[in-house]
């Protein structure tokens, strides 16, 4: 068994193309459960308006969205989204 390295970044620090052929890469194995990112990355041109869209989500403080990527190469391997982030809860 493998070990993979691997680091956290903001969404923004890929290019629409990168996470476009992520979702596509991976779009038959994701989309039982990712439904909504497999319908908003369809096209290149989608996948620039959920990057926008994911700006508007962050800037209305509902939440951010991660990339995860591979230390030794920097390809991207996942991402991730944390919602309904509240500045009153002082906890995780």
């Amino acid at each position: 068994m493998s070990k993979t390295s691997w680091k956290i970044e903001k969404l923004h620090s890929v290019r629409p193309t990168e996470f476009f052929q992520l979702v596509q890469k991976n779009k038959e194995y994701i989309h039982p459960t990712f439904p909504v990112t497999i319908s908003s990355c369809e096209t290149l041109w989608k996948t620039k308006s959920f990057f926008s869209d994911s700006k508007n989500f962050k800037k209305q403080g509902k939440g951010e969205y991660f990339i995860l990527k591979e230390e030794q190469n920097n390809q991207i391997i996942g991402y991730f989204q944390i919602k309904n982030i509240s500045q009153k809860i002082g906890r995780c």
